[in-house]
């Protein structure tokens, strides 16, 4: 007998109708990447008491948004990826102490930076229980549906990478 997966019709999280909800990525997927091995599994370990999963595909995901919603948070995570990944033109200028980065879209940029922060806030999983956006939940909500990455010290992001082996760094997902 096949196994068939029931997908109500609920609430999105983000333009509030009622509709059919998208398995929706928590983290995007492409930041999965390097844990990834042959079968496209990662080992999922945690301190948590409750037991977890030991393995994940595709990285965490819920039932979030609407197909339209869903649309419109990968338009982010695809300029992001790109940004990230390779594939947007961007100019990396080195003075001591710091690294300048030009040539970004800061309304895509801030906006898929925004998204995680709302996403995370919002889900179920254990992985996200720390995640506590008390009043910030609507104006992150609002600013995100309607496309407004507001200013740059409205929720003010900064990202910064690890180095060291890849081996290490490149392999972990830390709970937020």
């Amino acid at each position: 007998m096949r196994s068939v997966r029931v997908q109500w019709i609920m609430r999105c999280k983000l333009c509030e109708s009622e509709s059919k909800l998208c398995n929706s990525h928590i983290i995007p997927e492409f930041i999965y990447k390097d844990l990834y091995d042959f079968k496209h599994t990662f080992s999922v370990f945690s301190t948590l008491e409750k037991p977890t999963k030991k393995l994940e595909q595709k990285g965490i995901r819920e039932y979030l948004f609407c197909g339209d919603c869903e649309t419109q948070l990968s338009k982010y995570e695809d300029y992001a990826k790109r940004v990230i990944m390779g594939g947007v033109e961007i100019t990396v200028t080195k003075d001591p102490g710091v690294i300048k980065i030009e040539g970004i879209d800061y309304k895509k940029f801030k906006l898929f930076l925004m998204s995680i922060i709302y996403r995370a806030g919002i889900a179920s999983h254990d992985m996200f229980s720390r995640v506590n956006l008390a009043d910030h939940e609507h104006t992150l909500k609002k600013m995100i549906k309607n496309e407004s990455p507001g200013k740059s010290s409205d929720y003010a992001c900064l990202m910064f990478g690890l180095s060291g082996e890849k081996e290490l760094t490149g392999k972990i997902i830390d709970q937020p």
